[in-house]
């Protein structure tokens, strides 16, 4: 069953709700930049983000979306439940959206997360009917806050939501020169990232990730249109550790950077950005990421960045965040987790 939003009449606050669609594509934009710069977010949604939201196959905008219009066809709020299918730890629907900031107090906000709940769970049930392993597994639903955006953490938290995870971003200056450790361990080549590298790197992320926390593996389609189709990704700045003792020659650990040009200018820098950096479970504590981290550092000084920045999971089971502030990063900012187990 689907939670349907039809076309209404206009509610208390003269306002019709209805579904989004691939061509609301200019109006949501422009909503959502409105939002993220009141809000002071560090992370800014670009226009190709919603494009290629529209095409990928799991994304029913019509069923997983609701909108607000006021009475001279603008925006002024916006839900949308995300997911991905394939879980093999949590199945989990994130919650994204917000309301235009002149239009905030008037209950919209409760409204949009009261239906957003609702139809989380019937996509819960979708999930598990559609896929035995993920039947079989506990489900949350749950959306990412940053700190300072206090109105949207006090209305998770009066509807019953609590901070359940915490993720830091990082950041650390490039003027500190160019030494990279080398490679400690017999028959390891470094490679820059390229085309015929993308499947393996694919196989090495999902099993490097098998043991973090909301992670669920990436088939074809999701690491083509969420990797090497973003227009931010930077091969050149990538790199790939290959195990030339393996007759497969399998990717041991992999860095994945991009430059997201667009947030530039509100933070009031350039930086080159790790996107993820995962390192196989039996080749952990040999050094590979530290390594990687330190040709990314040089890259990202190449192309003329003062920084270096990356996001992680403070609870890292690898230990991830020591590492990080090993190599120079310092915590900048931290997001919220606000979650309810279903």
């Amino acid at each position: 069953m689907v939670t349907q939003v039809p076309e209404t009449r206009p509610d208390r606050n003269g306002l019709s709700w209805r579904q989004l669609s691939a061509g609301d594509i200019d109006p949501l934009l422009a909503l959502i930049e409105k939002i993220q710069t009141h809000d002071r977010e560090e992370e800014r949604t670009r226009r190709a983000d919603l494009e290629t939201m529209t095409r990928q196959s799991w994304v029913d905008l019509a069923a997983d979306s609701r909108v607000a219009v006021d009475a001279g066809g603008t925006f002024r709020a916006f839900g949308r439940n995300a997911f991905r299918p394939g879980a093999t730890e949590t199945v989990a629907v994130r919650l994204e959206g917000g309301v235009d900031p002149q239009w905030r107090g008037r209950g919209i906000g409760r409204e949009l997360l009261a239906w957003q709940r609702t139809r989380a769970l019937e996509n819960i049930a979708d999930l598990r009917a559609a896929d035995p392993v993920a039947a079989e597994l506990p489900s949350r639903i749950g959306g990412f806050v940053e700190e300072q955006v206090i109105e949207r953490s006090r209305l998770y938290e009066a509807a019953g939501f609590e901070v359940t995870r915490w993720f830091l971003q990082l950041r650390r200056s490039l003027d500190h020169g160019r030494d990279v450790p080398p490679l400690a361990v017999d028959g390891l080549r470094v490679e820059q990232f390229g085309d015929h590298l993308a499947e393996r790197v694919r196989l090495a992320h999902n099993d490097a990730f098998l043991d973090h926390w909301g992670s669920t593996p990436y088939d074809e389609e999701a690491w083509r249109s969420g990797l090497l189709e973003e227009e931010a990704f930077r091969p050149a700045q990538s790199f790939v550790v290959i195990d030339t003792n393996d007759p497969d020659e399998a990717v041991v650990a992999y860095v994945v950077n991009c430059e997201y040009e667009h947030d530039w200018a509100a933070q009031g820098f350039t930086d080159g950005y790790t996107d993820v950096i995962g390192v196989r479970r039996p080749w952990r504590g040999c050094g590979l990421a530290r390594h990687l981290l330190a040709l990314s550092a040089c890259a990202f000084a190449d192309a003329g960045h003062p920084y270096a920045t990356l996001d992680a999971d403070a609870e890292n089971p690898s230990g991830a965040v020591a590492l990080y502030e090993s190599v120079g990063y310092e915590p900048t900012h931290r997001t919220k987790y606000y979650s309810i187990d279903v």
